[in-house]
């Protein structure tokens, strides 16, 4: 819970947490108008495929240049490998994407920011994480104020498709799941060792899905949607990746959470700077109380813990 100074369990000062909390918001919370850029004349699949095949050099030379920090993972982590591969980047990316063509930046940021609720709801089981009544209550508050703001901008005007809700609560429902399994399994694994390869393998395979199932045609993508895609693999899946996972090996999971309630707001600014219709009135004040009670799961003091036999070491995510 994030109370009083933050946890450094690796010495990390405040002051390069501070940095890395800026740098994950500020790029995230601008990912989102660049995914719409890059899916205007991009088909979905191909555009996350690009998106990773642009990252994953720039992080092989980043990796092959560290010492003691190897690219490929290390003997009895394949689980973990298949895992982020496949669970982190392919399959959630993939519906980001589709989802992000349907429905307008700053409310696709909202969905996807559900990730907030998500993880302390799977840091229960998955890693014993008690949680309290106030806790209860902020989810339970959360997730009635996004029905709500859902409703409300499907109401206006077909803004928000249903089936891209789902796409984009599915890939925020998958992420969850895999911070919380990384926080547990993933060892002393480094944020690049952890992200390069899977990347590289996730934009193979999806650009090979893209080029079968949407037939791109290169000729048709704009000079935006390009700059867009170049944008989402050189910074957005470099910098920004590497800052969060640096701070989940520092952080627990459910406090690094609230970059999930603070990124939207960046989104909503960003969204209507790029020209998109603002939310009205009633749509922010039902996302106030989305994020504002996702705030208050993610910060109250949860219950002590009653000791349990020993699970397997839970080390950083990496």
């Amino acid at each position: 819970m994030l109370r009083g100074r933050p946890r450094h369990s690796r010495g990390m000062p405040r002051s390069r947490v501070v940095l890395l909390y800026l740098t994950v918001v500020a790029i995230w919370g601008t990912t989102w108008v660049a995914i719409k850029s890059a899916v205007a004349t991009m088909p979905p699949v191909t555009a996350s495929g690009l998106r990773f095949a642009i990252a994953f050099p720039v992080l092989a030379v980043i990796v092959t240049r560290l010492a003691g920090t190897p690219l490929r993972y290390p003997p009895g982590h394949r689980r973990t490998f298949a895992l982020t591969t496949l669970g982190y980047f392919v399959i959630p990316f993939a519906l980001m994407n589709l989802g992000s063509a349907a429905v307008p930046s700053g409310m696709a940021a909202v969905l996807f920011a559900t990730v907030a609720i998500f993880i302390p709801l799977f840091s229960v089981p998955v890693l014993g994480t008690p949680i309290s009544r106030r806790q209860a209550a902020g989810v339970t508050a959360a997730l009635a104020a996004l029905a709500a703001l859902i409703a409300n901008q499907m109401g206006l005007g077909g803004a928000v498709h249903p089936l891209a809700v789902l796409a984009l609560l599915g890939a925020a429902a998958m992420h969850a799941l895999v911070y919380v399994l990384l926080k547990r399994d993933a060892g002393g694994l480094s944020p690049l060792t952890l992200n390069a390869l899977p990347m590289g393998v996730a934009g193979a395979l999806l650009c090979a899905a893209g080029v079968l199932l949407e037939h791109p045609d290169p000729a048709a993508f704009s000079t935006e949607s390009l700059l867009a895609v170049a944008y989402l693999g050189a910074v957005a899946s470099v910098a920004g990746f590497l800052a969060y996972f640096q701070l989940l090996r520092t952080l627990s999971p459910v406090p690094l959470a609230v970059v999930f309630v603070l990124f939207p707001l960046v989104a909503q600014v960003a969204a209507v700077a790029s020209g998109e219709r603002a939310m009205g009135a009633g749509s922010l004040a039902l996302l106030a109380i989305v994020l504002g009670a996702s705030l208050v799961a993610l910060t109250d003091r949860a219950p002590a813990r009653v000791p349990a036999a020993p699970r397997r070491a839970a080390l950083a995510a990496g």
